[in-house]
């Protein structure tokens, strides 16, 4: 007896462990979704200016994630960000999301924010000069000369990449050497642990969002039917105790069959019901 009591906690502690496991998994495969609806919703707004179709934007932030300790949900993130800013193209997105995260860890900040400052730069690399400069990023006279010369003959990811490049230079890829320090390699390990209940969460979102319709149709209206049912039977003992006929009549013929029933017989049992 003994040993069948010890068998059926532990095996309820499995089945509770069990049910955790799967929330968090289908929770991560939720967020990535999400992440991944506002790629695509980015994209259609505009236009796919940057050139980058989504799984193409999933690819790279699950590549960087590998090096930089930086989970690829939040990198994606960031990368929606650059993509509002149509005149960042592919020819500078990869590094232009890779200088985010580099500016995010040197300077302490959200990735987002970071991409939202560079991403401004980017778009109008003569007025970006000014907008870096607020935060310490100094461009020569000679850099600031050949932007303005390359965005005289429309030479935009050429200015680009003249910004780009002095981002280097000032935060020294911060990114890949936060990766390869001890809390680096654990943050990449935990994001690539991350992946796999994702994985796991993606191949029972189908099913769970297949029942969350079939509830929105079918029970949800159940139970507004069934409140509805219960507030009309409320009115008719309400109408009864209190003499109101028409109300109670109105609520009475409003009512399934069952509680129909079930309303006569207390309305035969007044008497009774009034001394209770």
């Amino acid at each position: 007896g003994g040993a069948l009591k010890v068998g059926a906690l532990a095996g309820g502690a499995g089945l509770l462990g069990a049910g955790f496991a799967l929330k968090g998994f289908i929770e991560d495969a939720a967020a990535s979704q999400a992440v991944m609806a506002q790629t695509n919703a980015v994209i259609a707004s505009t236009k796919g200016a940057a050139g980058m179709s989504a799984s193409a934007i999933s690819d790279l932030a699950g590549e960087l994630s590998k090096v930089i300790p930086i989970d690829d949900e939040v990198i994606q993130s960031t990368e929606n960000m650059l993509l509002t800013f149509t005149n960042v193209g592919k020819d500078v997105f990869p590094a232009a999301t890779e200088a985010a995260l580099d500016m995010s860890i040197a300077l302490g900040e959200d990735s987002v924010a970071s991409a939202m400052r560079l991403g401004k730069a980017l778009n109008d690399p003569i007025q970006g000069v000014t907008a870096l400069r607020r935060v310490g990023v100094q461009l020569t006279d000679q850099q600031e000369a050949q932007i303005k010369a390359m965005m005289a003959v429309g030479d935009v990811a050429g200015a680009q990449k003249v910004i780009l490049g002095e981002l280097t230079t000032e935060f020294g890829k911060s990114g890949r050497a936060a990766g390869e320090t001890f809390a680096g390699k654990m943050k990449i390990l935990q994001t690539q642990i991350g992946n796999v209940k994702e994985g796991i969460g993606m191949a029972l979102l189908p099913v769970l969002t297949k029942l969350a319709d079939l509830a929105a149709q079918h029970v949800v209206p159940a139970i507004e039917d069934g409140v509805e049912a219960l507030t009309n039977f409320g009115k008719v003992i309400s109408g009864t105790l209190t003499g109101d006929v028409a109300k109670a009549a109105d609520a009475f013929n409003q009512l399934p069959a069952p509680l129909q029933a079930l309303a006569l017989w207390l309305a035969d049992h007044k008497p009774e019901i009034e001394d209770l």
